[in-house]
């Protein structure tokens, strides 16, 4: 299998995000019921979907970079994880501060999380074209892993 196979087998996790929409809509005033505003659950819910999503990117990140350091650690040469990767917040803090957010503050914090994921996707496909140009084997044991969890 490809790396292209390979990463879109790993944008399916990514297929979840379908609601970018949300930070086009433009909220305004408005008289009819079909412009209503997007309530503060509307908003918290894609966070949490997006933070769910990015808990997922890290650990195959992880699995990755371990496949790596075991086979040869070099393989990883000139890669630097995103900022994002280090970040471990406190879940249960993070989604009380969530509740006491305004819409624009929430809007700001739902395009800041879909960067950081977008980050993250991008360092993955770079380790993942690593293994593919040094390890082609450990790249088949990837796809077999994604496979069988499938």
């Amino acid at each position: 299998m490809s790396v292209i196979a390979l990463t879109a087998a790993v944008d399916q996790a990514d297929a979840a995000l379908t609601f970018q929409h949300i930070l086009r809509c433009e909220i305004g005033p408005s008289s009819s019921s079909a412009h209503q505003a997007l309530t503060n659950y509307q908003i918290i819910q894609p966070l949490l979907e997006l933070d769910q999503n990015r808990s997922k990117l890290k650990l195959y990140i992880g699995h990755l970079t371990a496949l790596c350091h075991d086979r040869d650690p070099l393989i990883l040469r000139g890669l630097t994880p995103p900022a994002s990767y280090n970040l471990d917040d406190d879940q249960a803090a993070w989604e009380n501060e969530l509740q006491k957010m305004t819409q624009e503050q929430l809007q700001d914090e739902l395009e800041k999380g879909e960067r950081d994921n977008a980050e993250l996707q991008e360092f993955a496909n770079a380790i993942l074209q690593q293994i593919a140009d040094h390890c082609p084997d450990i790249l088949e044991q990837v796809v077999n892993a994604l496979e069988e969890s499938s």
